[in-house]
Formats: C-alpha cells, structure tokens, sequence
C-alpha cells in the first residue's frame, strides 16, 4: 500500500481520537484485516517525545506521544528524526471487538 492510500484506508476512523496506544492497537488491527502489513514502534522524536508508531512499506503514521490521554493520526512524509525505536508485538484486535476500544474511550471520557 502507498502512502496516498493509507489515508484512504482509514477513512471511516479520521475524527476517531483515542489514547495513543488505543490508536496504535486499532489501527494495527484495522490494516491487518484489511491485509495490510504494517509493523508497530515506540520511539524518540527530535523533541525528546516518545511517541508510538506504524510503519508500512513505503509510509510511517505517528499515533501520538506516549503519555498524553488522546491524540490524532498523523500520517508522516518521512522516517527521518526519529531515535531509538523500539518494535512492539502487537496481536490484532478481532474485528469484532474493535468497536470496543472506541466504547471504552467513549465511557473513560464521561467517568
């Protein structure tokens, strides 16, 4: 997949701002029902942040910084500034369950 049509991809979910982690988790598990390879990082921005990850063959997505509570997606034009990646095994979410980590954030935000 290119990195024009990752946006395309992900379409339905762009308003979707869940923690940094639950954006990483469903969008990792999104592609890969859609057979989409992807592989997840943690890693340093020329900031100092830590931020998590996706990487495809020829496109990069920042899910946000570590340890903020909700961040958008935003797809990169380059892997460059980035130190210190550490890969992370995700397991994909099942199909199914994936309208659960949006429910989830929805039910934390009102507590």
């Amino acid at each position: 997949m290119s990195a024009e049509l990752l946006p395309l991809a992900l379409q339905p979910w762009a308003g979707l701002r869940l923690s940094p982690f639950d954006n990483l988790r469903f969008c990792f598990s999104t592609l890969y029902h859609q057979g989409i390879e992807c592989r997840a990082f943690e890693a340093k921005a020329s900031d100092g942040k830590r931020h998590y990850l996706l990487e495809g063959d020829d496109w990069l997505l920042d899910c946000g910084v570590v340890t903020r509570t909700s961040a958008e997606l935003v797809p990169l034009v380059s892997d460059e500034g980035w130190s210190e990646l550490e890969s992370l095994a995700l397991v994909p979410v099942a199909e199914s369950q994936l309208a659960f980590l949006t429910i989830q954030h929805a039910h934390f935000d009102h507590l």
